[in-house]
């Protein structure tokens, strides 16, 4: 069954399957993170069998680390009941057996996690080399991006294979990235 959902202020009162009512912050909170004031990640409810962690909601560079982050910790270390996780752009997914957890101490844990990610470092990076071919039959749209540009086509050759790019996530498409980086 669902969670039943009232808000009130900025919290909501979800309680999940007639478990003890928890506190879900629904909008961001500031506080002050090693002597600057931070918007700090919150967990809340997708459905009776998921968490969602935002860290951002515009998303951003520091948000993907994030979710990077606390995304291979999670793998390495997961929480009981922890079934299957999705890292999106700046958001993380965390499926779990509600018959295996209690919904709320999950969700602090998942908080006190994301909260504490400063003290971890990113996972290590890789670098892929992703062989590219322009024009013809496997670029037909080159000339129309070279004259929307302004720039020639040797000129968006150039941009677009100068350019590191960084994978965010993994979209829904078996295979598709998500990158950051674009010229």
């Amino acid at each position: 069954s669902a969670p039943e959902i009232k808000t009130n202020g900025t919290r909501r009162d979800i309680a999940f399957m007639g478990a003890p009512r928890a506190k879900f912050y629904a909008e961001p909170r500031i506080a002050p993170v090693n002597g600057t004031m931070r918007r700090m990640p919150r967990v809340i409810p997708a459905c009776d069998r998921a968490l969602l962690v935002v860290f951002d909601d515009a998303g951003g560079n520091d948000a993907g680390s994030s979710v990077r982050t606390l995304h291979a910790w999670l793998r390495r270390d997961p929480p009981a009941a922890v079934v299957d996780l999705h890292p999106a752009y700046a958001t993380l997914l965390v499926d779990y057996d509600p018959l295996r957890c209690d919904p709320a101490a999950l969700a602090a844990e998942l908080e006190r996690r994301a909260g504490s990610l400063s003290k971890l470092p990113a996972p290590a990076a890789r670098s892929i080399v992703v062989p590219v071919r322009y024009g013809g039959a496997e670029g037909p749209d080159l000339d129309d991006v070279a004259r929307l540009t302004g720039l020639s086509v040797e000129q968006v050759i150039a941009a677009h294979s100068g350019a590191s790019y960084e994978v965010q996530f993994i979209g829904f498409a078996p295979g598709f990235p998500y990158l950051a980086g674009l010229p």
